[in-house]
């Protein structure tokens, strides 16, 4: 049984600092804010998640790309928007701008 959740570890010491669960399948990427305070990921179940690691727990999630093939995000540096990129469901290439305050909304692009 596959044990599907974000971790954090302190390697020095070997000691799990943070486990929070939210996706339903396998995390393809994930990725830091500027500043260390949020992370966020994409999942093979096309949604993409932000985490507040000190309250461990998921603050947002949206539907990001609908395609089967991979995705990838990142932080767009101190601009505070998340940038995913993925397949639409007839495998064309796209990225998305979004505004991790207000993931209900449509992606800025």
């Amino acid at each position: 049984c596959a044990d599907i959740t974000l971790k954090l570890w302190a390697i020095e010491k070997g000691d799990e600092m943070f486990s929070v669960g939210g996706p339903t399948d396998i995390i393809m990427s994930c990725a830091w804010n500027k500043n260390g305070s949020l992370i966020t990921s994409v999942c093979k179940d096309k949604k993409m998640r932000v985490y507040d690691p000190r309250a461990q727990k998921v603050i947002g999630e949206a539907v990001a790309h609908q395609g089967s093939k991979g995705m990838r995000v990142t932080w767009l540096g101190d601009k505070d928007k998340i940038l995913t990129t993925g397949f639409s469901k007839n495998s064309e290439r796209e990225f998305m701008i979004w505004d991790p305050k207000n993931l209900t909304a449509e992606p800025l692009t």
